[in-house]
């Protein structure tokens, strides 16, 4: 069974010969682990046995533009800069291009067929597609939304300025459909969607908000992505507790739910009441057990998902979200790889 074959039949809910796995890292683990490993960072998903590809497209990819400067703006007018920490560096928002709700009347949205990182997906599709599952991502309403107006912003606008904030969200749901047919097209086996709109403990939004504003336009986009490919696989992401929406999110024709954090949500409580309906990517947690966590940390919280999520197939395991740089990381990581090489065979038995 090659990877492609054992990540399908796994979130398609059957068994196949191991766990599929998955992990994605920032740019300073990537560099670690190459030093750690003594291979190329071209390599390392090849030699740590990962068994999908992920390129992502769309608004997201504001964060990953050029590492090499510390501040830049992005197609969509978004202006970006660096922000330092102990272990390196990331991305994140500086300035909007909406500065008032009435701004949206006059924005002229980026050309889909001018995505970076388009040339990339096909390449991956057509060189690895027989072997590997490819992803192809990330379609989104609510954050590209306020990515444009401004987080704060956005939210008061669903409440004070309804006419504009539906305008937007209209505008960004079209941009996503036309990059959610481009992502199919180039022959991906997974897309990936999604939008963050969970806190740790709850919905950043209220229920009501959300059915005004998101439910039905997710429902016209994932109806259109499956009439676009039947059998086409559609992951979900969010992160935080988004319990209240996942009834709505299954209905809608989500396949599978990322990245399914444990401090937020029990991965053993979603195995049992939707586990027939709904696959789980992710179950790793990067907040706690990679980041700080010792080594028998990662390999009891690894044997947990492989006795409790496993059985029966539905699961993609991997962290939670990037595996961001600390003390530990690299040898936690050795020890993520070494449990699933010697525990992670079907049929689990540990």
């Amino acid at each position: 069974m090659n990877s492609r074959e054992r990540v399908l039949t796994a979130l398609r809910h059957e068994e196949p010969d191991r766990i599929p796995v998955y992990n994605s890292f920032t740019p300073e683990v990537r560099e670690a682990l190459s030093e750690s490993y003594n291979i190329d960072k071209s390599e390392i998903d090849f030699y740590l046995c990962h068994d999908c590809f992920l390129v992502e497209l769309g608004v997201f990819n504001g964060f990953y533009l050029d590492f090499t400067k510390e501040d830049y703006k992005d197609r969509w007018g978004i202006q970006w800069k660096r922000i330092k920490n102990n272990y390196g560096f990331y991305m994140e928002i500086d300035t909007p291009p909406l500065h008032a709700a009435k701004d949206v009347y006059d924005y002229r949205f980026p050309y889909v067929d001018g995505e970076p990182f388009y040339e990339e997906l096909l390449h991956i599709c057509r060189r690895y597609g027989h072997d590997f599952a490819i992803i192809g991502g990330s379609v989104s309403i609510f954050e590209n939304s306020w990515y444009l107006r401004g987080f704060q912003n956005f939210l008061e606008d669903l409440i004070c300025n309804k006419d504009e904030a539906h305008f937007l969200v209209d505008h960004v749901m079209e941009y996503n459909l036309a990059l959610g047919f481009k992502i199919i097209d180039a022959g991906v086996d997974i897309l990936y969607i999604g939008d963050d709109f969970g806190m740790q403990t709850g919905l950043i939004i209220s229920p009501q908000i959300w059915k005004e504003f998101f439910l039905p336009r997710w429902e016209k986009l994932i109806a259109n992505f499956k009439k676009r490919k039947p059998g086409l696989i559609i992951a979900y992401h969010s992160d935080g507790n988004i319990l209240p929406i996942l009834d709505d999110l299954v209905e809608l024709g989500v396949d599978v739910l990322n990245p399914v954090q444990p401090d937020c949500m029990d991965p053993e409580l979603l195995k049992r009441r939707y586990g027939r309906r709904l696959a789980f990517w992710g179950t790793i947690d990067v907040q706690h057990t990679l980041f700080l966590g010792t080594q028998d940390d990662v390999r009891n919280e690894v044997i947990k998902r492989l006795k409790t999520i496993a059985p029966g197939g539905g699961l993609l395991l991997g962290s939670t979200h990037n595996v961001q740089m600390s003390e530990n990381a690299i040898d936690n990581l050795r020890e993520f790889y070494e449990t699933v090489r010697t525990f992670g065979s079907y049929p689990i038995t540990v």
